[in-house]
């Protein structure tokens, strides 16, 4: 686990970065502009479109938030209900 949540959000703000417009202005303009406030600029992380989350040298913390914002914003109904049973 990461304890630099700066480092973590610069993660998250890298993902966000590749959302198409559509997607990303589901998402509260706040809590982005949380983690563009926070997040280290001076580490560099470049996130790849072409490979998946799970190949990506991402921490988990960053994961974790990437999973809460899809729950909050993008899942249905069903998806929630996949993700509250993977994560009992």
């Amino acid at each position: 686990m990461i304890s630099d949540y700066r480092k973590v959000y610069s993660e998250v703000v890298s993902f966000l970065n590749y959302l198409p417009k559509e997607e990303y202005i589901k998402i509260p303009y706040d809590l982005i502009e949380y983690f563009k406030w926070r997040m280290d600029y001076s580490y560099k992380f470049e996130y790849n479109p072409e490979i998946s989350l799970e190949e990506q040298n991402i921490s988990d913390d960053a994961k974790a938030i990437i999973i809460k914002i899809y729950n909050d914003y993008f899942a249905t109904d069903d998806q929630k209900n996949k993700i509250k049973n993977i994560l009992k």
